[in-house]
């Protein structure tokens, strides 16, 4: 009895022969539009951000432009996608940018409040406690980040098998992880922006305005290194990335800025508004990559609707940042009204007692 073809191996995806693929600028491999609008599916979306582990030698991975290891060699006659499940990047995948993202959000969302209490407060009757607040909220924005970011380069070398510091693998002569050396070295200028942000508010004798400049180092640092960043399965996912890049780059040179201009208000409402842009893209990108609903990554209007996507992202950030400016304006009128209604109040009845007193010295019933 004849014997059919055998069934693709477990891990595989197999698509039908004959399939065009097409170079992408970074060596990864994308499906033609043959595959149909459902390509990629999410299945094949959620295996494919998973790095193959370099030099083990399974799939017949090559090397791509960047060191990263990638899975096109595998796409032969049968066209079978070969991915190593036991090798994950933290930030390469759903939970890793929704975490990120997260961070970005809630550091935004607290200069959001900082920043207009901090410049309407000047001439508040409160001006000293909110000082003294801002303090100790800086404190903790600053030492927050050091420990976080210090913490997840950590965790991106020594857990999920990572690279343990090692950079280059003498014995098959292959970069060792590079992508999870990249989202190590992000971390590592962040922490070190915290760490010298804790010391400049600890009054230790460091130049006014080294802070920021190591944060806007580290912003630069991070756009880079998305920019170079290696094993998309996807043109479009390049893409979505390439965006992220306009609020980090923006949001640095903003931060230089800083150096000189410090406690500018329009100068941290507008890093406000980059942050908190990153954060909402950043999950943009989780859903898109792996949420439940299909994108073609071949239709020339998705890459249109994510511009404009991204537009509704910032248009929503500014509306918010308005939106907080306004209840941290309407909460100090609220508190120095009613302190002032008070005052009023205490002097008209002073006015009136004293000129009831003077008319009963005169003699007189003009009360």
């Amino acid at each position: 009895m004849a014997r059919g073809p055998d069934p693709a191996p477990r891990g595989h995806l197999s698509s039908p022969q004959g399939v065009e693929k097409d170079e992408s600028p970074f060596g990864s491999v994308l499906p033609a539009a043959s595959l149909g609008p459902a390509w990629p599916s999410p299945a094949f979306r959620t295996v494919s951000r998973l790095i193959p582990k370099a030099g083990d030698g399974e799939g017949g991975g090559r090397q791509s432009g960047f060191g990263a290891a990638s899975p096109a060699a595998s796409l032969g006659p049968g066209v079978s996608l070969v991915f190593n499940h036991s090798h994950a990047s933290v930030m390469g995948s759903f939970l890793g940018h929704t975490l990120t993202g997260l961070s970005f959000l809630l550091l935004g969302f607290a200069w959001a409040i900082k920043h207009p209490l901090k410049f309407l407060g000047r001439k508040s009757k409160y001006s000293l406690q909110i000082e003294k607040l801002i303090y100790w909220v800086e404190l903790l924005e600053w030492g927050g980040m050091a420990v976080v970011c210090s913490s997840g380069a950590l965790l991106e070398q020594c857990l999920l098998e990572g690279p343990c510091f090692r950079l280059y693998n003498e014995t098959t002569h292959q970069w060792v992880f590079l992508n999870l050396w990249q989202h190590s070295t992000m971390h590592a200028f962040f922490a070190m922006a915290g760490v010298v942000g804790v010391l400049t508010r600890c009054k230790f004798q460091i130049p006014m305005g080294l802070d920021h400049l190591l944060f806007s180092l580290a912003l630069f640092n991070e756009g880079l290194l998305f920019y170079t960043h290696s094993s998309r399965m996807s043109a479009l996912d390049q893409y979505i990335h390439y965006i992220l890049l306009i609020p980090i780059w923006t949001g640095a040179v903003c931060s230089l800025f800083e150096v000189w201009h410090r406690n500018n208000p329009i100068l941290e409402l507008f890093r406000t508004s980059m942050f908190i842009t990153q954060g909402t893209w950043l999950w943009q990108i989780a859903f898109l990559l792996w949420g439940t609903s299909s994108w073609d990554h071949n239709d020339p209007e998705t890459y249109i609707f994510m511009a404009l996507c991204y537009s509704w992202h910032y248009g929503s950030a500014v509306l918010f940042l308005a939106f907080t400016y306004g209840i941290v304006y309407w909460v100090l009128w609220i508190l120095k009204g009613n302190c002032g209604g008070e005052a009023m109040e205490i002097q008209k009845f002073n006015q009136a007692d004293a000129k009831t007193y003077t008319a009963l010295l005169n003699g007189s019933d003009e009360e």
